[in-house]
């Protein structure tokens, strides 16, 4: 938001999704939030470096320390930037609802989307996703 933080990605999204649960509510302050999946390989910090806050035993979280923009959720085999974040959110389209046995009750999800009670793993190998169509090239 202050824009001292920036980076850049050189490649296409492998995963776009909303995340309903409880950790990705608190990090946000919103209902749920939406992530965009890129490999670490192709992501850098192009400004100054964010801060970092391990927020669960298996994830840690970057955010600028100046005005509190949280920017990425990070684990092993997983590298995801929060898609308010992006210069250009119009250009990534969601793909499915993750953790919704999580979701807030007044929380109504009629886009469509698939929705997993947890996350959304069966789809997180970037081959099955076709950012073109917005949709897992196996799905029916």
């Amino acid at each position: 938001m202050c824009g001292r933080v920036g980076y850049r990605v050189r490649e296409d999204p492998q995963w776009v999704g909303h995340c309903h649960c409880s950790q990705c509510r608190k990090q946000s302050g919103a209902p749920f939030t939406t992530g965009v999946l890129f490999s670490q390989e192709a992501f850098e910090w192009t400004k100054e470096q964010p801060s970092y806050y391990r927020s669960s035993e298996k994830a840690t979280r970057a955010f600028c320390e100046h005005c509190g923009s949280s920017l990425t959720w990070e684990t092993p085999g997983a590298f995801m930037v929060l898609v308010g974040s992006l210069d250009r959110p119009e250009d990534v389209q969601p793909s499915s609802h993750t953790y919704t046995a999580t979701k807030l009750p007044w929380v109504r999800l009629d886009d469509n989307l698939p929705h997993h009670l947890q996350g959304d793993t069966d789809h997180w190998p970037p081959e099955k996703w076709d950012m073109k169509t917005g949709r897992y090239k196996d799905a029916d």
